[in-house]
């Protein structure tokens, strides 16, 4: 949340933990990690890269995810956010200034 506050994003624009599918609540429930309403929504997805190595269970989420937000999530990695600096510069080039 701060690399987005960070490039002009403000906290009225930003959602965390947003359940979709009935959240943690539902065997079959997903969370994303971040929504960035610009208006449109924009789905976030933070993970480790050893936790996101089988593909074809990302590829199954971002279709269940495009079919809420109209549009796959973005996908920010470990190695994207390391430090706050990477993770600003994540933001910077993946989404932009506010």
């Amino acid at each position: 949340m701060w690399a987005l506050q960070q490039a002009g994003w403000r906290i009225d624009q930003i959602a965390y933990q947003v359940p979709i599918e009935g959240g943690r609540a539902s065997r079959n429930g997903l969370v994303i990690d971040f929504v960035l309403y610009t208006p449109s929504a924009i789905p976030i997805q933070v993970g480790a890269t050893w936790w996101h190595k089988d593909s074809g269970e990302e590829t199954l989420e971002d279709a269940r995810i495009s079919n809420v937000f109209g549009r796959p999530p973005l996908r920010a990695f470990d190695t994207d956010c390391d430090t706050k600096e990477h993770a600003l510069a994540w933001v910077l080039r993946t989404i932009g200034h506010a």
